[in-house]
Formats: structure tokens, C-alpha cells, sequence
């Protein structure tokens, strides 16, 4: 997958500039707080994986063969990739806003950031009465101006994707698929909300399908499937959907063990969030059955969890063996897949880029 991206690097690095040197330009026109909160914003922006403009990229490429891409759909993919890009920022910004989390990539985030700069935004802000300003109004302006910079952001990649230059029917197809994923992110994250606050019950296989929905989808399956239509491979969808969904959830149930017993210096997230907003994964699914789960209860969602009390709740999802199970789960989810794709029309060079996304994921450790 790093290959492909690499080959498009230069191209992809300067259609993501000029989009956002043209969302900029509408920033300074409408003011100096405008524009300083989208230079915050872009400075936030990098730092990820690319995961999404890598499948992307790199499976169109392999669906296509030996032939490749066609000119003018190589470029309409790198734009499509910038897309992707923008529109997962847009979805990390609103996530953080729900979760009240400060950090993303192993620094502050969008919120941090601007939670940092005490309000004073733009040459007409005034440094001593951004001091005076209570730490609640600077937090709850942080959070306000990531919603609406997350909005900026659906907004900016959906007009990329509405001025393709495609075939007609192309370009409404990539649109429907967006939307349709978009519509899946929204419904996952509504699940994920409504479980942690104690409003909705369900069991594993309703996690499983709201983790699905929330992240998987637009993660793994939509890029697979915006590749089909590239590569003129439509033919391929319900394959590709079917082994997307299980990455998917692979992919999401390695989130949530990495976000309760991963590194945080390599996976970007505050060590305790999880835990401390009482995440309903998987992992917590599981470790409910065991007599652990008294002991787990008394911490899980407290919101002065300190990393005495993660410590402990770690050691009882390993000792009631939540954590090899989802490991169990993770496992099968991409053996899953790989049976899928060799079931699949694929051609050869489509199967080594799908292998080598699937040993990405397998290895991941962010």
C-alpha cells in the first residue's frame, strides 16, 4: 500500500494544498478569527496514516491490472483521496467534541489547541481580556469552533467530490456511496453515544455492528468500493463490501484494544478515555459475562478514573480473558476476509494489494 501512495504523493500533496489554500481564501474573507481558526485547524490536520487515500489509491490501481488507471481518473482519484482525508478530519473533530477528549495523534488536539490560545483569535483579539476569560467559556468556544470546522470539512469534501471530472454516472455513484457511509458514521456514532449514556441496550452483536457502522465503514469499505467504481469494477461491490465489512470490524475491534491496552505514544489517544467515558466495546461486552466485571463496574465510566484505576480494570479484562477473545475475534474477522477476496474476480495485482492491507492491519500497533 505505501508504494501506491508514494507514486501519487506529489500529486495528492498538492491537490490537498490548493484545497485548503481555497477553503483559506474563503476563511479571510469573512475575518481574521476566520482565518486564524482554519490555519489552526490545517496545522491539526496532518499526522495521520493516510489509511484511507492508501486503500484507495492503491486498490484502484490493482483493480485496473496492468493497464492502470486512465490519466483523467488517476486524477480524479487523487481528488477523491483528498476527499477521504478531509472528511475522516471532519469526523475525528465531532468525535472529540462528543467524547470530550483534548489529544489525538500523540498531541493536542483541534480543541487543545485552541483551548490553549485562551480566545485570543485574530489581530483584534486582546490577550488581557482573553486571560479574564473563565477556562469553562475557553473550553466551550474550543469545542464550538471544532464542530464548525468540522463542518467546513464535510462541507469542502463533499464539493470536491461534486465537481469530479467523471462520467456522470461515475461521479453520482462515488457521491451515493459517500453519502451512504456518511449516513452509516453518523448512526454508529449516535449507537456509541446512546450505549455509554446508559440509553440503549445490546449485546456483542450489536456492538459489533455499531462499531462497524461508526468506523469501519467509511475506513475500510467505502475506499474498497470508490476503487471498484475507478477501476470500472463495479461488478466486484457485493465482494468487496462483504470483505470490507469484516476488515472493518477487525480494524475497530484493534482500536478499541489498542485504546485500552495500546501504547499512547504510538496510537495517538488519551490512555484513559476509553475507560473513563464508559465506552460500551466489545471488550467490555465480553469481560460482563465474567465474575471480573463486579470489580470492573466500580471504576468503568468514572469520570476521576486515574491510571490506578485503569491498571486494575486492565488486569481484570485479562484475567477474565475479554482480551484473547477479542483477539480471537480480530483473527477470524481476517481470515474471514481473506476468504472472501480469494473468492473474488481479482486481478493479480489486486490481490497483493489486498494482502498487503491485510497484514497492515493484522500488525497494526496504531
Amino acid at each position: 500500500m505505501t508504494a501506491s501512495l508514494d507514486a501519487h504523493r506529489s500529486a495528492f500533496d498538492a491537490a490537498l494544498a490548493e484545497t485548503l489554500a481555497d477553503g483559506r481564501a474563503r476563511a479571510v474573507a469573512t475575518g481574521p478569527e476566520s482565518t486564524e481558526l482554519w490555519d489552526a485547524a490545517v496545522e491539526c490536520l496532518g499526522g495521520g496514516k493516510m489509511l484511507r487515500p492508501r486503500i484507495l489509491l492503491s486498490t484502484a490501481e490493482g483493480l485496473t491490472g496492468s493497464r492502470g488507471l486512465a490519466e483523467s481518473v488517476r486524477a480524479a482519484a487523487v481528488r477523491i483521496a483528498v476527499a477521504l482525508e478531509l472528511l475522516h478530519f471532519a469526523f475525528l473533530l465531532h468525535d472529540d467534541v462528543i467524547d470530550g477528549d483534548l489529544s489525538r495523534r500523540g498531541g493536542p488536539n483541534l480543541i487543545g489547541v485552541l483551548r490553549a490560545r485562551s480566545g485570543g483569535m485574530g489581530p483584534r483579539g486582546r490577550s488581557d481580556v482573553a486571560s479574564s476569560v473563565p477556562p469553562a467559556a475557553r473550553l466551550h468556544w474550543a469545542r464550538s469552533a471544532a464542530i464548525l470546522v468540522g463542518d467546513l470539512m464535510l462541507s469542502t469534501a463533499h464539493g470536491l467530490l461534486g465537481r469530479l471530472d467523471l462520467p456522470a454516472p461515475a461521479r453520482e455513484r462515488i457521491l451515493d456511496l459517500v453519502a451512504e457511509s456518511t449516513a452509516h458514521t453518523v448512526a454508529g456514532e449516535n449507537l456509541d453515544v446512546l450505549l455509554a449514556d446508559g440509553l440503549h441496550e445490546t449485546g456483542i452483536l450489536g456492538i459489533l455492528e455499531m462499531e462497524f457502522l461508526k468506523t469501519g465503514s467509511y475506513s475500510i469499505a467505502l475506499p474498497l468500493r470508490l476503487a471498484a467504481v475507478l477501476a470500472g469494477r463495479t461488478d466486484l461491490d457485493d465482494a468487496l463490501v462483504a470483505a470490507g465489512r469484516r476488515l472493518g470490524t477487525a480494524y475497530q475491534l484493534q482500536d478499541d484494544l489498542l485504546s485500552t491496552f495500546g501504547d499512547p505514544a504510538a496510537h495517538g489517544k488519551d490512555a484513559l478515555s476509553d475507560l473513563r467515558e464508559g465506552k460500551q466495546t466489545v471488550l467490555i461486552a465480553l469481560a460482563r459475562r465474567t465474575p471480573h466485571w463486579e470489580r470492573i463496574s466500580a471504576r468503568f465510566g468514572a469520570a476521576d478514573l486515574d491510571a490506578a484505576d485503569a491498571a486494575t480494570i486492565r488486569a481484570d479484562l485479562e484475567a477474565g480473558g475479554a482480551r484473547d477473545e477479542v483477539e480471537r475475534m480480530i483473527a477470524e474477522a481476517i481470515e474471514d476476509a481473506r476468504r472472501l477476496l480469494r473468492a473474488a474476480d481479482l486481478p493479480a495485482e489486486a490481490r497483493d494489494v489486498l494482502d498487503a492491507l491485510i497484514a497492515a492491519l493484522t500488525d497494526r500497533s496504531s
